[in-house]
């Protein structure tokens, strides 16, 4: 399997070098008002912007991505990185809690493959995978909303 994983950390690396670069916010959107002031273009790209599966920005399926049942943990450690590396090459980011383990986190960001990411020309998106209502949040017992949650119910 060791031999896989390196081949798709290659595959990974390539597509951080190379991705699909987001069109310039002037040209998508130019009768959005903040057109109308210097700087503030970005504005038009985070309101409007659409999400893209990840596939299509990064030429990389799903698939090709094992489940985390066959990887060791230093093997899915390393395809986190990668996947750290290629959205960081479109502005986007994950954040998820230091102490859950790898291989959950690993499960979250393969979900977000179909779901996609929004390409950014300025500022970074993050995805926490916090909705604010503990009780459905996808991070279950590592959820930081969870203790307010629980005194909130006594």
């Amino acid at each position: 399997m060791q031999k896989y994983v390196n081949q798709l950390l290659v595959k990974m690396e390539q597509a951080s070098k190379d991705p699909s670069q987001p069109i310039d916010p002037k040209i998508l959107y130019p009768d959005h008002p903040s057109m109308a002031y210097p700087g503030l273009e970005y504005i038009a790209e985070w309101e409007l912007g659409q999400k893209t599966p990840a596939e299509e920005l990064f030429e990389i399926s799903k698939d090709e991505f094992p489940s985390a049942d066959k990887l060791n943990t230093t093997q899915i450690e390393s395809l986190i990185d990668g996947f750290h590396e290629m959205i960081q090459s479109i502005n986007n980011s994950i954040s998820l809690p230091d102490e859950m383990p790898p291989a959950r986190k690993y499960e979250l960001i393969i979900g977000l493959w179909d779901e996609g990411f929004q390409p950014l020309t300025t500022g970074t998106s993050c995805n926490d995978f916090c909705t604010g209502y503990a009780p459905d949040c996808e991070l279950e017992e590592y959820c930081s909303c969870k203790e307010i949650w629980e005194e909130l119910d006594d």
